[in-house]
């Protein structure tokens, strides 16, 4: 069956999400713990250099009456500040982190007229990850954190893309960490869930009409500086 392009409303229908009662609850009781004086309050800033661990993607095109497999490169950062709360082997860390990612598709130019196809693009977002942590050792830290991203707005050669903005949707990071003294360092891998595909644009943009939408699995390597 031929495929037709996808409309904006169709393939950014997200949801804001809305945070789970059970964490509002598990801050709270460490707030308590806290006030109470049985545990600890840390706070800093922390930056992190990210690269997709996804370098072909099966895609889906409305141009052409098939799917393609294309070479993908993804890479980008975030700067941000944190608080931690910390109870015996258990920690709770909300994060508030602003991100930046550079985007590359090589779709293979013999199949596709890639010269009417938005292929690099910047997109930036709003992260809020909450770290759930267990102590390991004193230097050594396991967590999960899921994690709300807001607002996120892609570019070409500074030219808004409005088919690529997303309100929200929620993803999940997992990792570790290493603290000694004020410095941290964390690795994560970040878990997405999404379809990838190219599309007609609502509006041509620098005579393409075509882009492509996609979301990659980043590893980030995370550097923190605790200040409190």
């Amino acid at each position: 069956m031929k495929k037709t392009a996808k409309s904006k409303g169709d393939l950014n229908n997200h949801k804001r999400a809305n945070h789970p009662g059970w964490i509002t609850a598990l801050f709270f009781v460490f707030m308590t713990h806290n006030h109470l004086g049985y545990g600890q309050v840390k706070a800093g800033v922390r930056t992190s250099y990210m690269i997709d661990t996804i370098n072909n993607i099966n895609m889906e095109l409305a141009s052409i009456d098939n799917d393609l497999n294309v070479y993908v490169a993804r890479k980008g950062y975030n700067v941000g500040v944190f608080t931690a709360f910390e109870m015996g082997h258990f920690s709770v860390r909300p994060e508030l982190l602003y991100t930046v990612i550079e985007q590359n598709f090589r779709p293979p130019y013999i199949l596709v007229r890639i010269q009417n196809m938005i292929t690099n693009f910047t997109s930036t977002q709003w992260e809020t990850p909450i770290l759930l942590g267990y102590q390991l050792s004193d230097y050594l830290q396991i967590f999960a954190a899921p994690k709300w991203v807001v607002n996120q707005k892609s570019t070409y050669q500074n030219v808004r893309i409005p088919d690529l903005d997303r309100a929200a949707s929620m993803e999940l990071d997992l990792g570790f960490s290493i603290q000694m003294g004020a410095l941290g360092l964390d690795i994560r891998y970040s878990l997405t869930s999404t379809s990838s595909g190219a599309y007609f644009l609502q509006d041509p943009i620098e005579g393409k009409n075509q882009y492509i939408q996609s979301q990659g699995k980043y590893l980030h390597v995370g550097l923190s500086l605790f200040l409190l």
